[in-house]
């Protein structure tokens, strides 16, 4: 059955949600952009409809009230629109199915800059800096998927720049440190620029260099001293602590996520040279569902041009399947009762160390206790499992791990999941263990002090310092007969129980030997 857009109830209409509803807020909108509605975040003289649920935000009623916006509850919304069923959406072909396995994406690909989806302003800025072959490194800063190294590749080309290449994901540690000081001390790089006018250094992904050795990142910034031709750097995450110097020494370029009409108008062109009519409503869906991601939206629509008829859970479901699930993603999915084993298994996968741990965390909830025993056995398998797995490295148990954890579970979803306290007190461990050993650095070297008589030296302290009968004067002689400063008495403070105020602390400067 076809569709036709001026069927769909909403087409043209402008909804804006607020407060806290029954139904998901992802199925509510869903819901509205299935019927032909669209949903933005603020109310404007442009908003149809405001949808209000429980706890509204007080700003938005009163803009509404004021501009005359009509006000509809939840229950109103469900009530005009139950009798509404959208039958899937029957994709018309006017060519044969291609039977190419290449992917549209690549097909597709702009090539030149002036075809790039979105951006344009960024990629002109990126044009002009390289025309002005300046010294100041830049990066280009966005999330995945909306053109940052294509705009380079294209911009590269149109200006006939040869372009070395380098990503920091490929690389770890000394390796990585390595490759870089070579590409640091090239003397093509370092040489007069008449020699490389027509070089640039493409560096990728550098907030992807390990923390754990920041020779890497200092060798990035030996190489915008040395170096005489233009860099290049694209970064996912600007707010990454590992690259928080090198941002500082390079002009920044943002790249957004595309607006979704921008995608629709690229899905459309795509449809129309692959022979196929797809309803606006539905590219809209998909390009909403791709969330600025131009290259997974492409992705989307070939995969659902295999289908005869696309449907609002096809989307959905691709939504969900086919970008990276966060943590509470997986196992929410992980825990609902009509995903398939198959998913189930996949799912597990693209978090096998800490899928058995939140699964562990949600499953005491609504049953029987002979249920919760079962289950409680089942992930006890999978516990022994990932035990062998990591201390064997009996990879092939893997799959057992994945069916014990996701599959033969009877845990169904609770409206809020729980995050694993297990991994809240490992990383608690962590933060402490590195307090302790910043304290028994910094705590005095004595020749009979060390270990654990140091700690008790500091322990005493504390409590002398809790104490308000000990005289401030005999706690200020005791530290500096122990050589210890305020640091050291900050760092057990924040260890322990014993809680002091700050003014408390004596300021001690360390005692030189």
């Amino acid at each position: 059955m076809k569709r036709k857009e001026e069927d769909l109830p909403y087409t043209g209409r402008t909804f804006v949600v607020t407060g806290t509803t029954k139904m998901s807020r992802e199925d509510l909108v869903n819901r509205i952009r299935e019927l032909g509605g669209k949903v933005t975040l603020s109310v404007s003289g442009a908003t149809t409809f405001l949808l209000a649920g429980s706890e509204p935000g007080p700003a938005k009623l009163k803009k509404a009230v004021a501009l005359g916006t009509k006000v509809l509850s939840e229950e109103d919304f469900m009530e005009m629109t139950s009798h509404y069923i959208i039958q899937p959406i029957e994709i018309k072909k006017t060519k044969s199915e291609n039977t190419s396995k290449e992917r549209w994406c690549d097909k597709y690909k702009p090539a030149t800059t002036s075809e790039i989806v979105g951006n344009k302003m960024a990629v002109t800025q990126l044009k002009t800096h390289l025309l002005s072959m300046s010294r100041v490194p830049i990066v280009l800063v966005g999330s995945s998927g909306i053109g940052k190294t294509l705009s380079v590749y294209l911009a590269a080309k149109e200006l006939g720049i040869s372009l070395i290449e380098y990503n920091g994901s490929d690389y770890r540690n000394k390796q990585e440190v390595s490759i870089i000081k070579g590409l640091s001390t090239q003397k093509s790089l370092t040489r007069d620029i008449h020699l490389h006018k027509n070089k640039a250094l493409l560096m990728e992904e550098i907030e992807n260099m390990t923390s754990s050795d920041r020779g890497g990142l200092q060798e990035v910034l030996n190489l915008f001293k040395e170096t005489k031709i233009p860099i290049i750097l694209t970064a996912n995450n600007k707010n990454s602590q590992n690259i928080k110097t090198v941002l500082t020494k390079c002009k920044v370029i943002s790249y957004s996520k595309v607006d979704s009409r921008s995608i629709v108008a690229h899905l459309k062109n795509i449809a129309s040279k692959e022979g196929i009519s797809v309803p606006e409503n539905t590219l809209m869906q998909i390009s909403v569902t791709a969330n600025g991601d131009v290259r997974y939206a492409v992705n989307m629509l070939q995969y659902l041009s295999k289908k005869n008829k696309i449907s609002t859970e096809d989307i959905r479901i691709m939504g969900k399947h086919m970008t990276s699930n966060n943590l509470f993603d997986v196992t929410k999915e992980i825990l609902q009762p009509h995903v398939s084993p198959a998913q189930k298994i996949d799912l597990f996968f693209e978090e096998p160390m800490f899928a058995l741990l939140m699964v562990f965390e949600n499953y005491l909830g609504e049953g029987t206790i002979k249920n919760a025993a079962e289950i409680s056995d089942t992930l006890s398998m999978a516990e022994i499992a990932n035990a062998r797995m990591l201390n064997s490295d009996e990879k092939r148990l893997f799959p057992v791990a994945a069916y014990y954890t996701a599959v033969k579970p009877k845990v169904h979803a609770t409206n809020r999941l729980a995050f694993s306290k297990y991994l809240g007190q490992m990383s608690a461990l962590a933060a402490s263990k590195k307090k302790l050993v910043k304290i028994m650095n910094e705590a005095p070297k004595r020749s009979l002090h060390g270990g654990w008589s140091t700690l008790y030296d500091i322990l005493s302290v504390m409590s002398l310092l809790e104490s308000k009968n000990t005289p401030k004067k005999d706690v200020l002689e005791y530290i500096q007969g122990l050589h210890m400063d305020k640091n050291v008495l900050q760092l057990f403070s924040d260890l322990t129980e014993i809680k002091i105020k700050p003014a408390s602390l004596p300021l001690i400067k360390p005692q030189k030997e």
